[in-house]
């Protein structure tokens, strides 16, 4: 997981280290995210859960049909729920009075995007951060409503029927001030801007037909393999588009060599931007074998 140097997280157990109030924790107001690199929307959330399901330890969600970012928890394995202290009641109040198909909400309030290994987008002026990946999703079925509350509750409201997500909670980070994460027991350096190599900026680099023309790039220059699961890539999109820096941070060992031959051979991209001029920006990449 990334973030600027001033704003770091320590990685904790939640079993052990988290300390607020189940009952409350999503009545106080929190956020929720999803998307990619590309495209990624945030919502204000005060309906959830958080306990035991499957043996796992989860996060239950609910977004409404209607809502923007539906689309993105509905296209993206993971999601992330963000905890705010300082100029909470602005963010809150904001985005869930407004619509990502407006605008850039996060862009309005000077919240900058950065990516876990997974390509979950958060917020690095969020205090906490949980990253879940989506095991169920659901929406309501009216038919299956056995008491007047849910009723009552739909039978006028604008944005329709919630779809219910349930997330297994594979990481979760809480602001120290560090400038070094410790993440899956291997310790990634955070790039800053001495580096000349920045992890957010004002517009992310694109692929040429975006993340659906990406991925199939790879999957068709990929040698076959029987080999299953998930492996994360990042790498480093120079000013000019051109790929660099390519190293595999979440591991398939029968697929490391080749997701980095096939990365290093991609065309290139449209470079991000920051302030209105080509940068370095690192990209995070997740890449499912089925």
């Amino acid at each position: 997981m990334t973030a600027q140097t001033q704003h770091g997280f320590s990685p904790i157990a939640v079993e052990q280290d988290f300390n607020d109030n189940g009952f409350n924790w999503f009545r106080h107001a929190l956020l929720l995210a999803a998307g990619d690199q590309q495209q990624s929307n945030a919502m204000t959330i005060g309906w959830g859960g958080i306990g035991t399901l499957w043996r796992k330890t989860a996060v239950t969600v609910y977004v409404a049909e209607k809502r923007h970012t539906k689309q993105f928890m509905d296209g993206a394995q993971y999601f992330t729920v963000m905890a705010f202290s300082d100029r909470k009641d602005e963010i809150m109040e904001y985005m869930g009075t407004r619509s990502g198909r407006d605008g850039d909400k996060a862009k309005a309030l000077n919240l900058h995007t950065a990516y876990t290994e997974n390509g979950a987008p958060y917020y690095i002026e969020a205090d906490m951060v949980l990253e879940c990946r989506t095991m169920y999703a659901a929406p309501f079925d009216p038919q299956h409503f056995t008491d007047a509350v849910p009723k009552q509750m739909y039978a006028n409201f604008p944005a329709g029927l919630h779809t219910m997500y349930i997330g297994e909670v594979v990481n979760a980070w809480k602001k120290t001030g560090s400038s070094d994460i410790q993440s899956n027991a291997q310790t990634i350096r955070i790039a800053t801007e001495s580096d000349n190599i920045y992890t957010s900026v004002d517009q992310m680099p694109t692929f040429p037909g975006g993340t659906a023309a990406l991925r199939r790039y790879i999957n068709s220059h990929m040698k076959a393999s029987e080999a299953k699961g998930t492996v994360v890539v990042q790498f480093v999109v120079q000013k000019n588009g051109q790929i660099g820096k390519v190293k595999v941070v979440r591991s398939i060992p029968e697929l490391d060599k080749e997701i980095v031959r096939v990365v290093e051979s991609l065309p290139r991209f449209a470079p991000g931007r920051k302030d209105g001029r080509a940068v370095d920006v690192w990209y995070t990449l997740p890449i499912s074998f089925d």
